[in-house]
């Protein structure tokens, strides 16, 4: 081979990218791909906690005395919790009655690898649920 020849191969020559390609793309797609799960995993969460407030919310806009109904939604909105897939370490649950309707908040603490599933990630996150019914007009008065 001439000496030409051969420094025009040395420029070109691409061996051992493969390598570094792989040392780099693949921690990166996998951290974009968890990515992506804790986004669709926290999404739904937030879904489970928006129709726990509901059901609580609407628990108490039916029943005859709003303000003796708070336990029974309290108890309506865990068993709404527990078919969901958020599983809250801690959770509240604040119900504010006016006379025209009901807001029920929901607060659960999360665990931040609970949301995850591929990485163990430290940490908890609070996430909320709130629903307003408006309470019904034709229910019967204590």
């Amino acid at each position: 081979m001439t000496p030409a020849r051969q420094r025009a191969h040395r420029v070109g020559d691409e061996r051992g990218f493969s390598a570094l390609e792989i040392v780099v793309l693949v921690p990166v797609a996998c951290a974009l791909f968890g990515l992506l799960i804790f986004g669709g995993r926290r999404q739904a969460a937030l879904n489970d906690l928006g129709a726990a407030a509901q059901t609580g919310a609407r628990t108490i806009s039916v029943a005859r005395d709003p303000q003796a109904a708070v336990a029974a939604a309290q108890a309506d909105a865990a068993s709404t919790l527990d078919l969901g897939s958020v599983h809250c370490a801690s959770w509240d649950f604040d119900a504010a009655i006016s006379p025209d309707e009901v807001t029920v908040t929901i607060d659960c603490q999360v665990q931040v690898a609970d949301l995850t599933t591929v990485l163990p990630v430290p940490g908890s996150v609070t996430l909320t649920g709130t629903a307003t019914e408006v309470l019904d007009t034709f229910r019967e008065h204590t």
